[in-house]
């Protein structure tokens, strides 16, 4: 489908989510939000797709919302208006999202990650940033408070210190600062962020995708589980792997001495 506030590529098993609207830093608008979403949908049920970056174009990743949208907000209850919720809820629905899409989405933070831009990349499997690269919680100095589960993924990133630090003083991270302590998994000069973004996913893509959806999902349950649970539901999972025509594909590779071709099957 044709978008308006985001760009979408998808090359070699790898696709690419551009938020476009460069002019603003890629401030985030309803009309974003609702275009990310049947992206990463329409991205998800690709069978080509391998594994997605999201990004910004231009100098930034996302300067967070549209300040534009809060000043509506506060308007229309000075009129006694009721007021929509900015962003028609991806705060809510983003976390979800990328619990329920079952490729692997990799952040690729090149320029400022403000506000939502910064709670967006925290759902994200991974993240890898430019060293121009600028993150931050700032809710507090807009009087607002953390959003898009970012209390529930900041910490368990970068521990519960770190987490408070960050959005009780609002402070910028700078892209080796965020690789330093666990916020990124990578920092790279700002000319070498996407190609090795892509380098990153098509090594994902070459590999069988029902296992990169099923390990995905049994990491992102061991978060919220038990370690009796979590050795259950691995048992369960890998036992099941072992039936799959990936798996058989793969012991004949090695055997033969190959690159195994893998079917999702």
């Amino acid at each position: 489908m044709a978008y308006e506030a985001i760009l979408v590529d998808n090359s070699e098993g790898v696709a690419t989510i551009t938020m476009n609207r460069p002019e603003k830093l890629n401030a985030h608008n309803a009309q974003m939000g609702r275009e990310i979403r049947e992206a990463f949908f329409d991205l998800d049920a690709n069978p080509e797709v391998g594994a997605i970056i999201f990004t910004g174009a231009g100098r930034g990743f996302c300067a967070g919302a549209d300040m534009g949208g809060f000043q509506d907000r506060i308007d229309s209850r000075k009129e006694g208006q009721a007021a929509k919720l900015q962003n028609t809820n991806l705060e809510i629905e983003f976390p979800h999202l990328m619990r329920k899409i079952t490729k692997p989405v990799i952040a690729a933070i090149n320029g400022a990650a403000v506000g939502i831009g910064f709670t967006m990349t925290l759902s994200c499997d991974i993240r890898l940033a430019s060293e121009s690269a600028k993150m931050s919680a700032i809710f507090a100095r807009r009087g607002l408070t953390p959003e898009a589960g970012s209390t529930f993924n900041l910490p368990r990133l970068i521990g519960i210190g770190r987490a408070m630090e960050m959005v009780l003083t609002g402070k910028m991270v700078s892209g080796q600062e965020g690789a330093e302590i666990g916020l990124v998994n990578h920092v790279y000069p700002d000319d070498e962020l996407m190609p090795a973004a892509r380098e990153l996913a098509k090594a994902i893509s070459k590999n069988a995708p029902l296992s990169i959806k099923w390990s995905r999902d049994l990491l992102f349950r061991g978060m919220d589980g038990g370690l009796d649970s979590q050795l259950l539901m691995e048992h369960h999972v890998f036992d099941r792997a072992t039936k799959t025509e990936d798996h058989a594909e793969a012991v004949r590779a090695f055997i033969e001495k190959r690159d195994a071709t893998f079917q999702g099957k």
